[in-house]
């Protein structure tokens, strides 16, 4: 009987020990499944660290409705860079752009409104009298623009993308994936033009004496205090979003297709960037002015060593469990300060990597203003500066 009862504890203990050893397989297989949407597609992507988080559908082709003005944007953006037009320079508004639906900057057929207006009008009041406006502005026609578009889409490597309007349409087609192409063209290409999309309103003159105030469309950039945009959409009963957010220095774009409700979207993409909040950690490594080593100084009045400091905060973004010691610190520039050096000078740039991989550029500065010497005594530090020169050469490379 005791035997027996020995044999039935041994085969317990041995299978809790089993299931013990299976736990962080089965949790990391549950987390690899990914966040429950109810969106048909989705995709998310961590722009500061260059990884694909997680894809449903992500290259399926969908209606995309009026997020076609993403584009639209992107190249009105591009125009300006380049020079072809100023934001100064004033479109003249047609019938057609005047009936165009709502969402509307109101625009009145026969007047001439400011490209800066028409770059508002698209990125905050989602105007479809602003693209149509802006098509016909930059290419002379919206079917001259079309194919300029889907030019654009192919550069891009967008490859199941269709555009047939530049305001948007059931027609337009595109992917989740396809879209987030886009949106990280647009946002590292032309990142001074970010603060557009999270205006809450813009102000127009619609004619001498009246002003319209419009409200920005996409109601994500209120819900979520980390938002950097970029673009709702909507249509047929059918609600997109293309977000970016920048938390704690964690950079995302995450894109969500064909919620059947706004707050279903809503829910979707707060699901979807939990889920990649999840998998990072942030790691702060010094702050502002604080002490990074120690210099010598040559041809200065006042000897050193002197005390090297962090120029900024710093803090880098890894993957969930990285210890702060699997870090390296890679020190770039002189190591030393020579005089004249004024307190706040850069004097180099700490990389940090993680696994050959790097994390962000550090700023180094000079904590000290140090007058310069002259006559023998720089001659002599001259001397010794080119005998640290060859001994930081000889070791960095031995």
């Amino acid at each position: 009987m005791k035997n027996k009862r020995a044999r039935w504890v041994l085969i317990i203990l041995s299978l809790l020990l089993v299931v013990s050893m299976l736990l962080p397989y089965l949790a990391y297989a549950a987390e690899d499944e990914g966040p429950q949407l109810s969106s048909d597609a989705a995709y998310l992507y961590n722009t500061g660290t260059g990884e694909e988080l997680y894809g449903k559908n992500e290259d399926k082709q969908f209606s995309i409705h009026n997020l076609s003005m993403l584009m639209t944007t992107f190249i009105l953006i591009k125009d300006i860079e380049s020079g072809k037009v100023s934001v100064k320079d004033k479109a003249k508004i047609s019938e057609k752009s005047w009936r165009a639906p709502e969402p509307r900057m109101f625009l009145e057929v026969g007047r001439k409104v400011p490209v800066q207006k028409l770059l508002e009008g698209l990125t905050i009041a989602a105007g479809n009298d602003a693209a149509i406006t802006t098509a016909e502005y930059l290419n002379g026609s919206t079917d001259k623009f079309v194919k300029r578009m889907n030019k654009e889409a192919k550069k891009l490597g967008m490859e199941n993308t269709e555009f047939h309007t530049p305001n948007g349409s059931n027609q337009d087609m595109s992917s989740a994936k396809d879209l987030f192409i886009l949106a990280k063209a647009l946002t590292d290409k032309y990142p001074q033009y970010q603060k557009y999309f999270t205006e809450s309103k813009m102000k127009y003159d619609t004619r001498p004496g009246k002003t319209v105030i419009l409200k920005n469309q996409n109601n994500f950039i209120y819900d979520n205090p980390h938002s950097t945009g970029l673009k709702s959409g909507w249509g047929n009963h059918q609600y997109h979003l293309v977000a970016s957010v920048n938390k704690n220095g964690m950079k995302f774009i995450a894109v969500t297709l064909n919620a059947s409700t706004p707050s279903k979207r809503s829910t979707d993409i707060y699901n979807l960037l939990i889920y990649g909040y999840n998998q990072y950690q942030v790691i702060n490594i010094a702050r502002a002015g604080e002490k990074y080593t120690d210099f010598s100084v040559y041809k200065s009045t006042t000897p050193g060593p002197s005390t090297v400091a962090y120029k900024d905060n710093v803090s880098v973004v890894t993957r969930v469990g990285v210890p702060e010691e699997e870090l390296e610190l890679d020190y770039e520039g002189h190591s030393y300060i020579l005089g004249g050096t004024k307190a706040g000078d850069d004097l180099g740039t700490v990389n940090i990597y993680h696994d050959g991989r790097l994390l962000t550029k550090a700023p180094v500065v000079a904590t000290e203003s140090f007058e310069r010497v002259k006559g023998f005594h720089a001659a002599l530090d001259s001397i010794a500066l080119v005998f640290k020169q060859i001994f930081d050469f000889v070791s960095n490379h031995h």
